[in-house]
């Protein structure tokens, strides 16, 4: 295998699936996932977010605080050489408008329990409304996953 600093991050991700297979590569709450789970889920969930046209060089943002799911959804990114764009899970509305605008984010994924978007539906409202946003997808929701998965 190449040194790391030479391998894009979707090989690197397929060659420790297939390295360390059954390995934990995820732990989380009592719960781990392996190698071989990680490199399948991130690519059922790179497989469903071709379908809303996230591809290279798309700028989706994530914003969720440290859950597998981000994980996840990280690994799908780089598999489609979409730009992960991190957001810091504590930024409130305004923040976050102004993030999206600077960044070129088109496309948004957001987490269970973000705190400016819980029981203000004028935060949410603002943030749907927002022009440059072309989606919004809730981590844990399987909706943007291939039917059947």
């Amino acid at each position: 295998m190449k040194p790391l600093y030479m391998c894009a991050m979707e090989a690197f991700i397929r060659a420790q699936a297939q390295r360390f297979a059954s390995r934990p590569a995820l732990r989380w709450c009592g719960r781990s996932w392996s190698y071989r789970e990680l490199d399948q889920i991130s690519d059922l969930m790179a497989a469903g977010l071709l379908r809303f046209g996230v591809g290279r060089g798309s700028h989706v943002g994530i914003w969720a605080e440290s859950v597998p799911e981000k994980v996840f959804f990280f690994y799908a990114l780089q598999k489609l050489g979409a730009v992960a764009v991190m957001v810091n899970s504590r930024m409130d509305q305004r923040e976050m408008l102004a993030m999206l605008a600077q960044t070129d984010t088109h496309f948004l994924a957001i987490g269970r329990g973000q705190p400016c978007l819980e029981g203000s539906s004028g935060a949410r409202q603002a943030l749907l409304e927002s022009p440059q946003l072309q989606r919004v997808f809730y981590l844990g929701d399987r909706s943007y996953l291939p039917s059947g998965t």
